[in-house]
């Protein structure tokens, strides 16, 4: 197994990790783990990509599972700021439609991506997945660390933080998806002849 592939794989562990950190236990220094576990799901994130580009080790498995680490990783991220209680701000801060959007626009771009390798097309990466991602990134490391400053400042307002930062991924995430729908609308019209 590739070098990249296992730092891939490892990034796999670092969604129920987070979990248990995050949501699981609740101390500052658990919270300071949780903030690792980010950064350290971005920094493999980039790691892995560059070894494989570099070392010549793209692999149709890789292909397939940084996709799938990248969603168990962001999902449970996201799914745990929708059970976390924020302490100052809306009671539902990061409200599950949010995280439900999200999981949409994913579900529908790799269904575009399967209806077109079906066709023997290959849908290539656009600039709206890049930014999603990117801003998905860090929209957790802000929300993460305003939970960390508000142990040290009560009035910290990391509900609102956390909730207008959601809002602005969801907004941009649905922006990605009509991206990868209008540009690539020829798939779905071959599809149905």
């Amino acid at each position: 197994m590739t070098i990249s592939n296992r730092l891939t794989l490892f990034r796999l562990s670092f969604g129920p990790l987070f979990w248990f950190f995050f949501l699981f236990l609740d101390s500052f220094w658990a919270k300071c783990v949780a903030l690792a576990l980010v950064i350290a799901t971005e920094v493999t994130d980039l790691l892995d990509g560059y070894l494989a580009r570099k070392r010549g080790e793209k692999t149709d498995f890789g292909k397939l599972l940084d996709p799938f680490a990248d969603s168990v990783s962001r999902y449970s991220i996201f799914l745990c700021f929708t059970g976390y209680t924020f302490v100052n701000g809306p009671a539902d801060a990061v409200p599950i439609i949010m995280v439900l959007l999200i999981f949409y626009r994913d579900a529908t771009v790799q269904f575009i991506r399967s209806i077109a390798a079906g066709q023997a097309i290959i849908i290539a990466s656009r600039a709206s997945g890049k930014i999603k991602a990117i801003v998905q990134a860090c929209a957790n490391h802000a929300i993460v660390i305003s939970v960390i400053l508000q142990s040290f400042f009560p009035r910290f307002p990391d509900g609102y933080i956390a909730f207008i930062l959601m809002f602005i991924v969801t907004c941009i995430t649905l922006w990605s998806a009509y991206d990868y729908i209008s540009g690539n609308w020829a798939v779905f019209r071959n599809t149905t002849k």
